[in-house]
């Protein structure tokens, strides 16, 4: 029989002392003093003794794949591609992964929960995105499209209007055109759908249009580009010509600032 003569606490962990034929040293942690209850004037058989000094082996790894899953919340995928780092495959990984599941830190519902929470409500991201995002975690479909499903258009369309204030409030001057495109590759790219986006951006055409000097903005990228193409006064004209027209401005708006008159 194995005698544990005394149990003190340093710092997170705890010193463990055993007797055998001489006394043993271990710092454990919680969780190993708990697992084998390990309190003064307990009696471990040799088998129990056994599975404890195979425990302890694992302990110390066990804490750093700990304090990484407590970080913050991570899911299955997350603790596994952690693990694979570490060369911990098959059953051994499973093994860490029950145990947490056991110890409630590793929970796939409660992480799908708070991840679609914060998703849409502080990052604004849109329905696929978070999908996608959640997919590629190898989370299980039935975990989040409920909770996905709970989702309302006019929530949808509150998330919509608020990246289309954010990114309007960004825009430096540009064409109208431009600008529009911009705002809505912006949404998109969020995850939002192209029907809902345009919708928006629809409504709200005039504010934008008043939100920009696009005149201003025309005269800025004019005189870079007869700065640029100068240079060849063979294909000047049709080289600005061609830069502006990319950026979005109208032909006969570009025309007029070109001083070209209609023949």
């Amino acid at each position: 029989m194995v005698q544990v003569i005394q149990v003190k606490p340093v710092k997170k962990n705890f010193l463990v002392v055993l007797k055998k034929d001489k006394e043993e040293e271990y710092i454990v942690s919680e969780e190993l003093l708990v697992e084998f209850r390990l309190l003064k004037g307990k009696e471990l058989t040799n088998s129990d003794y056994k599975k404890f000094k195979e425990a302890y082996k694992s302990d110390e790894l066990y804490q750093k794949i700990l304090h990484y899953a407590l970080y913050k919340q991570r899911c299955t995928q997350d603790i596994a591609s952690y693990l694979a780092k570490k060369s911990i495959f098959g059953n051994d990984q499973e093994y860490y992964l029950e145990k947490l599941r056991r110890s409630r830190i590793l929970d796939d519902e409660s992480y799908v929960k708070n991840f679609i929470h914060e998703a849409f409500e502080y990052k604004r991201l849109g329905i696929k995105k978070i999908q996608y995002d959640l997919k590629s975690k190898k989370l299980d479909e039935a975990l989040y499209q409920p909770i996905i499903n709970e989702i309302s258009t006019k929530q949808i369309q509150e998330n919509i209007e608020y990246l289309f204030q954010k990114k309007l409030h960004q825009s430096k001057n540009k064409s109208l055109n431009r600008t529009i495109q911009d705002i809505k590759q912006f949404i998109i790219r969020k995850g939002y759908n192209y029907e809902m986006v345009n919708l928006v951006i629809n409504q709200n055409k005039e504010e934008i249009a008043s939100s920009i000097s696009e005149d201003d903005a025309l005269n800025k990228d004019y005189i870079a580009a007869k700065k640029k193409y100068s240079k060849d006064k063979s294909k000047e004209y049709q080289n600005i010509l061609s830069n502006l027209l990319r950026k979005g401005y109208n032909y006969n708006e570009i025309k007029v600032r070109m001083g070209v008159k209609d023949e």
